[in-house]
């Protein structure tokens, strides 16, 4: 929804668009490699709780921005959104691995891929669906916004869901 934001909303080119994205992917590695590490020390549940507190943080960031289209606002809500994401793959990556065979590892790590690629997908049909369905009736810029707020409040439900996970998995018996 970002892109379509900046080019209907924000009036920016696709290459202007795609600059502004550009925080995303960087914050997503740094946060993946020092996610990686504090896993370890920290515990997956922790991880990624913050994680997703932080994605559901740049959602409502974003819901700001539609309204007043601010590009250092922008860009601090992409950024927030790589540093959620960049966390919480991590945390989710080592919970599954930890809790199949080491001769599962393989199907377990290619269907959470899938699976969030799924989810992924589904979001953001689901926020833009919902967007062009305000659209007529709240214009456009509030369209956005209610958008990105719904997707926050459903990923607050993630954050809750994160803290069901265990602390520390227990690795699972090779066999």
């Amino acid at each position: 929804m970002a892109p379509r934001l900046l080019v209907e909303l924000g009036h920016r080119t696709a290459t202007a668009t795609s600059q502004l994205l550009i925080p995303r992917p960087l914050t997503f590695a740094v946060a993946g490699v020092a996610a990686g590490y504090l896993v370890a020390r920290i515990g997956v549940r922790a991880i990624a709780a913050v994680g997703t507190a932080l994605v559901a943080a740049s959602l409502v960031a974003m819901s700001l921005v539609s309204t007043d289209l601010s590009i250092p606002l922008v860009l601090a809500a992409i950024a927030v959104s790589g540093l959620g994401m960049g966390a919480v793959q991590p945390a989710l990556s080592t919970t599954v691995a930890n809790a199949v065979d080491d001769v599962d590892l393989g199907v377990a790590g290619a269907t959470i891929q899938m699976v969030a690629q799924i989810a992924t997908s589904l979001g953001m049909n689901l926020l833009d669906s919902l967007e062009a369905g305000m659209a007529d009736r709240v214009g456009a810029a509030h369209a956005y916004s209610n958008a990105y707020l719904i997707g926050a409040a459903i990923t607050a439900v993630g954050v809750a869901a994160a803290w069901m996970l265990p602390r520390r998995p227990a690795r699972a018996a090779t066999r």
